[in-house]
């Protein structure tokens, strides 16, 4: 069986306890030192090396970031560069230096990917060498940029509209000349788990978005202060009983420039959250929410068609339906999926079969399930994170997909944060 390794790290604020007990701080140190002295240790930009046992992290030595690396098997911790060597590279590269280290991307376990201004740059950490992969320069204007893994297109939205850029071309996904008309972007004011607006499929050719249209709801006065004299912004905000926002999704093909609409139904006025795709990329799963957000459908809708095709469950509750987490198939079973409910009052794990039937309630008790992490390779086992012991305390557990068992896997008191 193979072996699944996690990270485990306990992050814990030390203060002295006998400074603790003899002085108080001042209004000064409580706020200026919370980030220097009085901070958490912790470990910047942990992660794990793709498709490897080794992980990462930037280390700060004598004033200096150095990028290190370990194996999850022995304590051992190798300095990969440091960011003089860093820097070192990107001014023969001809590229800008920088102060810190950037958000890195692991590629492979010799080579990690970052953004230097416009420019998708890797870097070798044996040769020290700086490759361009990309220039994506689309503009002052562009926002919200989403690479689809596989294929490397780069969606992106420009004001209200949405492009991809597919490596060659920049291709027009939408052409709305209303500003109130927003495509690609977080909708339903980013309640439901919604923080972004497009959703590669799994083999990166096909493009998910949502659509608003805002046309029909009235403006909301917000008053800017910070300008002299202060200046009056408005945005679209629906007040409770007025008319809000409708929400469509699209569904872009690269390979043929087309794009398909979701046949959503009524009433417009509704939420389409958590979206996902399923692993052939044949259907879309969209939980659509009524505006009172008591009544959930987990939709199937055809991704060539755009029609609806079946309910696969439906959630009521006498307040409030309140789904967080899109569907996640089992490794190896596309038929099966967990989903997130606080149908029974906590927030607990349950096991489906895209046929319609609940197979059962994984996970059970007066305590909620924060994180979900994933599966064993084999899709044996699911790994979560639960307030099991305490609503203070975190702690990460496995539990087996056929029989339910659970089982602890950190230790110790407090809050473990887990990277699987």
């Amino acid at each position: 069986m193979k072996k699944i390794i996690v990270l485990f790290f306990v992050f814990v604020t030390l203060v002295q306890t006998s400074l603790a007990q003899t002085k108080l701080l001042t209004m000064e140190e409580a706020v200026v030192k919370q980030r220097t002295t009085l901070a958490p240790s912790k470990l910047k930009q942990l992660m794990w090396v793709k498709n490897t046992n080794t992980y990462s992290f930037v280390d700060t030595r004598n004033s200096e970031e150095v990028l290190v690396i370990g194996k999850a098997e022995n304590a051992k911790l190798t300095d990969a560069v440091t960011l003089i060597q860093f820097n070192s590279s990107l001014t023969k590269a001809s590229l800008e230096e920088v102060k810190s280290f950037p958000v890195m991307t692991w590629e492979n376990e010799k080579q990690f990917s970052f953004i230097n201004k416009k420019q998708y740059v890797a870097f070798n950490i044996d040769s020290k060498t700086i490759k361009i992969l990309r220039t994506d320069d689309f503009g002052d204007g562009s926002e919200n940029k989403d690479i689809a893994s596989k294929t490397n297109y780069l969606a992106y939205t420009i004001k209200n509209n949405l492009f991809v850029f597919d490596g060659k071309n920049n291709l027009i996904v939408t052409n709305d000349a209303d500003e109130n008309i927003v495509n690609g972007q977080s909708v339903h004011r980013d309640e439901f788990g919604i923080s972004k607006g497009t959703y590669w499929a799994p083999n990166g050719d096909l493009l998910a978005f949502y659509r608003m249209d805002q046309t029909m709801v009235t403006d909301y006065p917000i008053i800017d202060w910070t300008t002299r004299p202060a200046k009056n912004n408005n945005i679209k905000y629906p007040m409770a009983g007025d008319k809000s926002h409708e929400v469509t999704v699209g569904i872009y093909n690269v390979s043929n420039g087309k794009t398909v609409f979701l046949k959503t139904g009524e009433p417009k006025e509704q939420y389409l959250t958590n979206i996902a795709w399923s692993a052939d990329e044949q259907h879309l799963y969209i939980a659509v929410l009524n505006r009172d957000q008591n009544d959930m459908k987990l939709n199937s809708y055809s991704t060539i068609t755009g029609y609806f095709e079946k309910t696969v469950f439906e959630e009521k509750q006498d307040k409030y339906v309140h789904p967080m987490h899109p569907m996640v198939f089992l490794p190896n079973n596309s038929n099966q999926f967990i989903w997130q409910s606080e149908r029974d009052g906590y927030n607990h794990l349950y096991l489906y079969n895209t046929d319609e039937t609940l197979v059962k309630q994984l996970t059970k008790g007066n305590w909620i399930v924060t994180d979900f992490a994933g599966f064993d390779s084999k899709g044996t086992k699911a790994f979560y994170a639960s307030t099991t012991e305490s609503g203070i305390t975190r702690n990460f557990y496995s539990v087996e997909i056929k029989s339910g068992k659970t089982v602890r896997l950190t230790k110790g008191d407090g809050t473990h944060t887990t990277l699987f």
